[in-house]
C-alpha cells in the first residue's frame, strides 16, 4: 500500500519504508508551485490584493466616522452597526476569491 507523504495515522502503529526523498515527494512538490506562484502573481491578483487595502481601509474609516457620531445618541447601537459594517464589508471573499480563480484557470 501506497502513503502519501503528510499523510497521518489514526489507527495502531504502523512501520513505513521511505520510497522517494523529500525533494521528489508530492508535498514538496506542491509547496514549491504554492511558492512559484506566490512569487508570480499575476496583474489580477495584484489589482485583488490592492483594492482590497483600500476597502479595508474605507470600511474601517466609515465604521469608526459612523460609531462617533453614534456616541451622542446610542451607543451600544451605533456599536453594533459599525461591527456589522465591519463583518459584512470584509474582504475575504475579494482575498480569497482571485487566488482560488487565478489557480482554477
Amino acid at each position: 500500500m501506497t502513503i502519501p507523504s503528510g499523510s497521518l495515522n489514526v489507527s495502531a502503529g504502523i512501520t513505513v519504508k521511505a520510497l522517494k526523498n523529500y525533494e521528489e515527494s508530492y508535498l514538496n512538490q506542491l509547496l514549491e508551485k504554492i511558492e512559484y506562484v506566490k512569487k508570480e502573481k499575476g496583474l489580477t491578483l495584484k489589482l485583488a490584493d490592492k483594492a482590497s487595502h483600500y476597502l479595508v481601509l474605507v470600511v474601517f474609516s466609515v465604521a469608526i466616522i459612523y460609531f462617533s457620531i453614534s456616541l451622542f445618541f446610542d451607543p451600544l447601537e451605533g456599536f453594533q452597526r459599525a461591527l456589522a459594517l465591519i463583518i459584512v464589508a470584509c474582504p475575504c471573499a475579494l482575498a480569497l476569491g482571485a487566488p482560488l480563480t487565478y489557480w482554477s484557470a
